[in-house]
């Protein structure tokens, strides 16, 4: 069980309470939302300790934590009561080699060799990750060092499991096999997490957060307006209300396919190529290969990216962009390129948001158009490595865009952003596009691919495996996803099956 007793807290150099007069016991499984910054990791780090032992600021109240207090234990106390997976797993990764680090956490909870073993080789097999553990950890895409630093904490035990958005970088196999384990789990289970749809049956109680002081606690979704606490709707939701569909779920597929349900998707008129893939082929010291791709890019193009869990996606996006060089074949550009990486502290090195923004601006009109679409005002004289994750992906994009590059790359932009800023994301990809600058993104979001194109790339270990039109989807292309680990979602199912042969 844990505890809260009137908590507030305000980080050091903050401006503003993280959180205030918080007061709850929590004793079943327990998703957190709202919108990004609000809150919610603040509250997972109470209950691991690292408030107040590692974050310093102005703390009141108590928390508790199986009748303990915290402000009495150590961090590495709580380390075995408490297990936390990051939201960014590059925070949390210490081994050169992937089984190593799984050893390694185990190693620092005290347990024997032959213990670690045994525990190690039951949470692979659950999580299906045995394939990883001879990898190099900086080999690994950013879901597969997810999964890595999931398993790690898995195997360690604890009776209580704090995770930051385990679901955001899982493609649609891991997101089915994390549930499926963490439902088998005996333990408390904690999570914050924007999108909500792989949380509806894991949770026995949901705190929605509006702001550091303003929270609501239900245990029934289906009548709250997230929208108010900017929380992206599931889709069941959304497809539900948009069509009077009574929300049940093999019920409501069958009822929408009669209805003759239909979606609209964004496809701009595309200009001259700008981008040109020929024959490329990349290989990381004799590992995982790219390759032969071929791609072209048009002016003002949205291209979106699928794939499963180490699929090349990263890869693929980092050799077009002119980041890696390709070992065989040539990648034409026409223009300047712009890219946001998976990790947005990457690209960081400036002390204040506004400096960092301002570094490659040219336009101040089309700055502060940036920084207000994305929701920066407020963050503009912080740090940039003092925000939250999703904070800094905003500020990372932002300040790619502020160059104006004819060409913008996207990995993972929608990880760790509310609702709100999600759609707003969408707004600006598509401004972008009828200002003539293209766009590719590297997602697992259907729903956020759905929103900003109707081209997409499938790949598979290291290839383009097939491109298609969602608007038009088939029904053997649906089949495809789903052997790709691409979770199609009820709208392209309903709408594939019209051509089911």
């Amino acid at each position: 069980m844990i505890e809260f007793r009137r908590v507030s807290f305000t980080y050091a150099r903050g401006k503003r309470r993280a959180i205030s007069d918080f007061s709850k016991i929590i004793k079943e499984n327990t998703v957190i939302s709202g919108p990004s910054g609000s809150g919610k990791s603040t509250i997972l780090r109470f209950i691991n300790g690292l408030i107040p032992h590692f974050f310093r600021g102005e703390f009141t109240g108590d928390v508790f934590v199986n009748g303990e207090n915290t402000r009495e234990l150590t961090t590495c106390d709580l380390f075995k009561r408490a297990g936390f997976v990051h939201q960014n797993p590059d925070a949390q990764v210490f081994n050169e080699d992937a089984r190593k680090e799984l050893i390694f956490t185990l190693e620092n909870a005290g347990l024997p060799p032959r213990e670690i073993k045994r525990r190690i080789d039951e949470t692979v097999e659950k999580l299906g990750i045995r394939h990883l553990l001879n990898r190099k950890s900086h080999e690994l895409s950013g879901g597969e060092k997810h999964l890595l630093t999931l398993a790690s904490i898995i195997a360690l035990g604890s009776p209580i499991i704090l995770l930051d958005e385990p679901f955001s970088t899982l493609d649609g196999y891991y997101r089915h096999r994390l549930k499926s384990v963490l439902k088998g789990l005996k333990k408390l289970l904690v999570i914050t997490e924007h999108r909500l749809e792989e949380t509806l049956d894991l949770a026995g109680e949901f705190i929605l957060i509006k702001n550091d002081s303003e929270r609501m606690y239900t245990r029934d979704l289906s009548g709250v307006d997230l929208t108010t606490f900017r929380i992206r709707e599931p889709e069941i939701f959304r497809i539900s209300r948009e069509t009077g569909v009574r929300l049940t779920g093999q019920n409501l597929i069958e009822r929408l396919k009669k209805t003759g349900y239909r979606r609209d998707f964004f496809c701009p008129e595309v200009g001259e190529t700008v981008l040109e893939a020929l024959g490329v082929y990349y290989s990381y010291n004799g590992g995982f290969s790219l390759g032969e791709v071929d791609f072209h890019l048009g002016r003002g193009d949205v291209v979106v990216i699928l794939g499963h869990n180490g699929a090349g996606k990263t890869t693929l996006m980092k050799v077009l962009a002119g980041i890696r060089k390709p070992g065989k074949g040539k990648v034409l550009r026409l223009g300047k390129t712009g890219y946001v990486p998976h990790n947005p502290q990457d690209i960081f090195f400036r002390t204040k948001v506004i400096d960092e923004l301002k570094v490659s601006a040219t336009d101040e009109t089309w700055l502060n158009w940036i920084v207000q679409a994305l929701f920066l005002e407020g963050t503009l004289e912080r740090s940039p490595f003092l925000l939250s994750e999703g904070e800094k992906k905003r500020v990372a994009m932002a300040a790619v865009l502020a160059s104006k590059p004819d060409i913008v790359f996207l990995d993972e932009p929608t990880t760790g952003q509310d609702g709100e800023t999600v759609n707003s994301m969408a707004k600006i990809i598509k401004r972008l596009s009828e200002k003539g600058i293209s766009v590719v993104v590297s997602t697992h979001d259907i729903e956020f691919a759905k929103e900003i194109s109707c081209r997409w790339l499938l790949m598979e270990d290291g290839k383009i495996v097939a491109e298609i039109n969602p608007a038009g989807v088939l029904y053997e292309e649906i089949k495809l996803m789903e052997r790709l680990h691409i979770d199609p979602g009820i709208e392209l199912r309903v709408m594939a099956d019209g051509s089911k042969g």
